[in-house]
C-alpha cells in the first residue's frame, strides 16, 4: 500500500506463493476512500487460478460493480450502507467457487449457513439495491460536488489540515473524507461535533472501541500524532451544500477551541515543536526550540 492507500497489483503478484489460497482486497478502502485497482488484481488472481474476494462494503450503492469485469470469485456488501435494512448481508459467489460452512445445524440457505432466513430484510435489500442502481449517477454527482465543496471549505478555514488518501476525484470515492487536524485529538473533535449535531467518526466502525490508531493510517506511514488527529466524514444522498457550510463553520470553531486548550499547540506557537504537515524553515526556530532540540539529541545519544 502506498502513501495514498493504493495496493500495487505487482506487489500482490510478488506476494503469491504455492500456499496462497485466496486473494482479498477492498474495492474501496473503508478508511481513506482509495478506489483500488481490483480489475488488475483480479487478472493476476485468474492467471494463477487463485480465488479472488472483493470487499465492496464501502463501495456498493456508490460505485458501479461488475463481478465479471473484476474477475471476482466472491464479493460481499451490506445494504444498510446505501439505505437498505440492517441485519442482512449480500454475498456473491461465482458458481465454481467452493465454500465451507462456518455455522452448522440446518439446511437453510443451501446448507451453507444454519439459521432461518430474514426474508423481509432480504426483500428490502433487493429494493434498496434497485433504487441505488437507478439513482447511481445522480447520487455520485451530488456527493462528488459536496465532497469538493467541503474539502475546499475546510482547507480555506482551518490551517494545519491534511487529507488522508487521494484527492477528491476519480481515484477517491465521493462519500468519504478522512482528514487530520494537527494539534487536536480526534476523539475530542468527534465529541464536540456531536453536541453541534454533526456525526463524524474517529475511524471506521470496526475499530471504534479500540484506542490504537487506524491500521490503515499506520500502513500508509502517517505520523502517529496525525493519525490520532484524524476524523472520518461521510456524505450521502440527502446532504446539501448548506450542510457542508455548517460543517466547515462548526469544525473551524471547534478546532480553534481545542487548539487553545492544547499544550502541543502552545508549544508549537512558542517554536518548541514543529508541524508535521507544514514544517517551518529551520532558521525560524526560536532559541528555546534550539535548546530543546539540542537537549533531546544529547539525551538520545
Amino acid at each position: 500500500m502506498d502513501r495514498e492507500g493504493f495496493v500495487d497489483p505487482e506487489a500482490v503478484r510478488a506476494a503469491i506463493t504455492d500456499k496462497t489460497i485466496l486473494i482479498a482486497v477492498h474495492q474501496v478502502n473503508h478508511d481513506i476512500g482509495a478506489i483500488e485497482p481490483v480489475r488488475e488484481i483480479g487478472k493476476i488472481a485468474s492467471e494463477r487460478n487463485i480465488p479472488f474476494y472483493v470487499d465492496a462494503e464501502a463501495s456498493a450503492g456508490w460505485l458501479p460493480i461488475d463481478v465479471r469485469e473484476m474477475g471476482a470469485s466472491l464479493l460481499s456488501f451490506s445494504p444498510h450502507r446505501f439505505y437498505g435494512p440492517k441485519g442482512v448481508g449480500i454475498l456473491y459467489r461465482q458458481k465454481r467457487t467452493r465454500l465451507a460452512s462456518l455455522i452448522h445445524g440446518g439446511v437453510q440457505e443451501g446448507g451453507r449457513r444454519a439459521g432461518t432466513e430474514n426474508v423481509p430484510a432480504m426483500i428490502g435489500a433487493g429494493v434498496a439495491a434497485e433504487l441505488a442502481e437507478r439513482e447511481l449517477p445522480k447520487r455520485m454527482a451530488l456527493t462528488a460536488r459536496l465532497q469538493k465543496h467541503l474539502w475546499d471549505g475546510l482547507k480555506e478555514r482551518i490551517p494545519y489540515l491534511q487529507l488522508n488518501g487521494p484527492e477528491p476525484g476519480p481515484r477517491r470515492i465521493s462519500t468519504n473524507l478522512n482528514t487530520s487536524f494537527e494539534f487536536v485529538e480526534g476523539e475530542g473533535l468527534v465529541l464536540m461535533a456531536d453536541t453541534q449535531g454533526i456525526a463524524v467518526a474517529s475511524g471506521s466502525s470496526c475499530v471504534s472501541k479500540a484506542l490504537k490508531i487506524s491500521h490503515v493510517l499506520a500502513a500508509i506511514g502517517l505520523d502517529h500524532a496525525l493519525a490520532q488527529a484524524a476524523i472520518l466524514l461521510s456524505l450521502g444522498k440527502d446532504n446539501t451544500e448548506a450542510d457542508m457550510d455548517y460543517v466547515v463553520e462548526t469544525l473551524s470553531t471547534i478546532v480553534n477551541k481545542l487548539r487553545r486548550m492544547s499544550p502541543m499547540w502552545d508549544e508549537f506557537q512558542k517554536g518548541v515543536i514543529d508541524s508535521a504537515i507544514a514544517p517551518r524553515v529551520r532558521s525560524s526556530v526560536s532559541p528555546e526550540a534550539a535548546t530543546f532540540v539540542s537537549r533531546s539529541t544529547a539525551h538520545k545519544s
